[in-house]
């Protein structure tokens, strides 16, 4: 969830049905995000993916490998 969720944690993503490349990525910002009119509230996370690429996505599609300042050694395939 996005309260256990803190930059510089070591995330996985847990589905990949697009950009399967993307596997494992460091935290590094967290927000809300309202995607339409309605009152639904999504948590994200920004995340710097192992391919290079930096995106947001929802919380719920990540896990926390390891928590703290994770390097960008850790980001290595």
């Amino acid at each position: 969830m996005l309260y256990n969720i803190e930059k510089g944690d070591l995330v996985r993503r847990l589905r990949s049905s697009r950009h399967p490349e993307r596997t494992h990525g460091v935290v590094c910002g967290k927000k809300v995000h309202h995607p339409d009119s309605s009152s639904l509230v999504v948590l994200i996370a920004e995340v710097v993916w192992n391919t290079g690429e930096k995106s947001w996505i929802d919380v719920d599609s990540i896990e926390v490998i390891s928590k703290g300042e994770a390097c960008e050694s850790d980001l290595e395939v």
